[in-house]
């Protein structure tokens, strides 16, 4: 990465698996389980307000042995409003 507003840096993780988390988020009371499937792109890093555009999607998401359902978020940056959607 650098100053450069055409420099990307593209984070993914496909298929994996949150229980691999578990070691981790049991000390806090959780139990995960599901399949992430997670994409950011973050471009113009070093802007006031970088554009970090995400999509995350969870198949079967189970929580404390609980199964939850599959997840979606994606997420956009609203240049006129200024915010995130």
């Amino acid at each position: 990465m650098s100053e450069n507003p055409a420099d990307e840096l593209n984070l993914v993780f496909n298929r994996f698996n949150l229980g691999n988390l578990n070691g981790i988020t049991e000390a806090s009371g959780y139990n995960l389980g599901g399949i992430l499937k997670w994409q950011c792109l973050c471009d113009q890093c070093f802007m006031p307000i970088p554009s970090l555009p995400a999509y995350l999607n969870i198949d079967s998401l189970i929580i404390n042995h609980e199964m939850l359902g599959n997840a979606e978020i994606n997420s956009i940056w609203d240049d006129d409003r200024k915010h995130w959607m």
